[in-house]
């Protein structure tokens, strides 16, 4: 699409108010959001579905890895000792040994006894040092002169004695030895079946330790395993010093950490914890049961921190991964939108162009897809004004013209009633003033014709009479009482003319005063009428109040005048406001004789009366109502029932919009 350019060039907006900016920003926006939660998913997972994320695939890995190598770790441990102890075993249960056994025991010096075990002691390496203990608990012999004292104690005796296959004692701590050792012991028998010795194994927990299957190699570079005691105390080597920057002694330094707690107190299991340098690990705890009284507790555990990296990897790449693509779909859309906004500006252009009355601009934009098939709509709805408002010109000019012979006429309309209302009363004035003197003259012409006629009494005289007494003055009372009408009238006229003309003058008016002010001036012709008056609650209004005091002192009076005589009369005035339409209603309702439903139409046209004609009147009242209430921008409605009764409905916006216009441009 190759839009034509207009001949204005568009003005550049805020970029808070550009639809470029704005599309780029929310879209970008988008495709930020939709990034993140493809990153969220592939390392979260979706939550309450089958499905996991890297997290949870790498977690679920190592607790399967650590799960294998403590279970591993664990039947080792287990194996390794149930083998030395098999060894020790066939070690006691030896022919030889036991035939020279008695005597051995009462001549144990030189004996070939004894340099059997030493061989012994040298083909088994892991057998620290071998002893043998009578059954007085005295040490017999023994392959190392480090431990003079026997490693047996009653418990560990008793226990020995009463296990046909050998006993693994707990580990203890002998002099001048760095690490502790397992005791293992078997009983002796002589060829009559009694118990007469003890021979007693040592074994370090750190040759077992070293015979375990690659030993933290498998679980990165802060792997670790590690023995405790069934009260905690530590067995094996650490791979780290404690935080307090002490030497842990085996069997003297206690590991308080929640995996190693565990796995001393006989559980078994895994667990995200810190561990004894208050790192965060996966920790893989077991039980190793050694004997029916007593077990240790094995370790198998990873930094945290080294069981994430991989994943910090992944995300670290795929961060960098979504950041490029996230900013090729930036610029791909930017360019994409700043070609699609960049024809709604031209479009945009060319309609505010036309609302500027330019009917000749057009955008040129053509195009298969919506933008284009809008231009080219937007181009012929831009010819088919252009082609209208050319043809509506004259008729627009015609109808200026028209309004304005209006507008003359309504003001030549205007001058000719005040000048013909405010010109009859001159001649009006004149023809009163010659009915006086007629008058005056007739009554002096009077006196003298009838001394004359007097004394005769024919017909002549008494029609010159008879004229003179009875026909002249009702003449002139018909002429008079034709004027004082008329005078009526023309004084109606230029009340009119002066209700359309005057100017108004809004202020705040308390109609609750405003209405109580109009009633006492009416107090002597309400008393003398015996009409009851009364005034419910009536808000401010901002209006003119020459105005309002006409309008409401036209009403009251109207109500007085044509009042029911068969029944006290009663008169309402209250009010309402209408928050929806923005206008305050006021009532004026009164029991009088009532207006037929034909006549309601008749009473706001000026010099029509309807009803009973008992009262006078000149029918200009409530025409000039009429007048005032639509120069406030009001409304007057009538209810009325004969026999019943009538009710002024007046309507004024509570915020008025002044107007100095006159009754005719108001008429409907």
């Amino acid at each position: 699409m190759n839009p034509r350019p207009s001949h204005v060039a568009p003005a550049r907006k805020p970029w808070k108010n550009n639809l470029e900016t704005r599309l780029v920003f929310w879209s970008s926006l988008l495709f930020l959001g939709s990034l993140g939660l493809i990153v969220y998913v592939t390392v979260m997972g979706i939550p309450y579905t089958p499905f996991q994320g890297r997290l949870d695939q790498l977690r679920n890995e190592m607790i399967r890895h650590l799960d294998l190598i403590a279970n591993l770790h664990k039947e080792q441990t287990e194996d390794w000792l149930w083998e030395k102890r098999k060894d020790l075993n066939f070690i006691a249960n030896n022919p030889f040994l036991l035939d020279e056994l008695e005597t051995w025991l009462t001549e144990p010096t030189d004996h070939l006894a004894s340099t059997y075990l030493q061989t012994i002691s040298k083909a088994y390496p892991e057998f620290e040092f071998l002893q043998l203990v009578d059954i007085a608990n005295q040490l017999v012999f023994s392959t190392t002169t480090e431990s003079p004292e026997p490693l047996i104690k009653d418990r560990f005796y008793h226990n020995v004695l009463l296990s046909n296959h050998g006993y693994v004692g707990r580990a203890r701590m002998l002099p001048g030895r760095k690490w502790p050792v397992f005791r293992i012991g078997h009983a002796l028998h002589n060829r009559h079946g009694q118990d007469v010795a003890v021979l007693i194994a040592a074994v370090s927990p750190v040759a077992l330790m070293e015979r375990l299957p690659n030993v933290g190699d498998s679980l990165g570079k802060t792997g670790e395993v590690f023995l405790v005691n069934g009260q905690g105390f530590l067995i094996s080597q650490l791979k780290y010093p404690p935080p307090d920057g002490s030497v842990p002694k085996p069997l003297e330094y206690q590991l308080k950490s929640k995996p190693e707690l565990l796995a001393a107190s006989g559980h078994e299991g895994l667990i995200l914890s810190r561990d004894y340098r208050n790192e965060p690990v996966v920790a893989a705890f077991r039980h190793v049961r050694i004997s029916p009284v007593w077990g240790m507790g094995l370790v198998v555990k990873i930094d945290q921190k080294e069981l994430f990296a991989p994943l910090r990897q992944e995300v670290t790449t795929l961060v960098f991964v979504s950041l490029t693509v996230f900013l090729l779909l930036v610029l791909t859309n930017a360019f994409m939108v700043r070609r699609q906004t960049r024809l709604l500006t031209v479009l945009s252009h060319a309609a505010a162009q036309i609302s500027q009355n330019d009917l000749t601009i057009r955008c040129g934009i053509r195009g298969q897809d919506e933008i284009g098939v809008l231009g080219q709509t937007f181009d012929v709805m831009a010819e088919k004004l252009e082609s209208a408002f050319k043809g509506q010109e004259k008729e627009i000019t015609r109808h200026r013209q028209t309004s304005l012979n209006l507008a003359q006429a309504n003001n030549e309309l205007k001058n000719f009633t005040y000048i013909v209302s405010h010109d009859l009363r001159s001649p009006l004035l004149s023809i009163q003033g010659f009915i006086e003197e007629l008058h005056m003259d007739l009554e002096a012409l009077a006196q003298p014709i009838t001394h004359l006629l007097h004394d005769q009494d024919d017909a002549f005289a008494h029609s010159i009479k008879d004229i003179l007494h009875v026909r002249l003055p009702d003449d002139m009372r018909y002429i008079r009482a034709s004027t004082h009408k008329m005078d009526g009238l023309v004084n109606g006229i230029l009340n009119l003319s002066r209700v359309g003309r005057v100017e108004l003058q809004f202020e705040r008016l308390e109609m609750q005063k405003l209405v109580e002010n109009n009633i006492n001036a009416l107090e002597f012709t309400i008393r003398a009428a015996g009409v009851d008056v009364s005034v419910g609650t009536l808000p401010p209004l901002v209006s003119d109040r020459f105005a309002m005091e006409q309008i409401f002192g036209n009403l009251l009076s109207n109500a007085i005048k044509y009042r029911d005589l068969s029944r006290p009369g009663k008169i309402e005035i209250s009010a309402v406001d209408d928050p929806k339409e923005q206008r305050t209603l006021f009532f004026v309702k009164d029991n009088g004789r009532g207006i037929a439903e034909d006549d309601i139409q008749k009473i706001f046209i000026m010099f029509q009366r309807v009803g009973n004609q008992d009262s006078p009147g000149d029918g200009i009242g409530l025409a000039c109502v009429q007048t005032l209430v639509r120069r406030l921008r009001g409304r007057i409605r009538c209810q009325s029932t004969l026999g019943a009764g009538t009710t002024f409905q007046l309507s004024f916006p509570t915020i008025p919009q002044q107007s100095n216009s006159t009754p005719w441009e108001n008429a409907e």
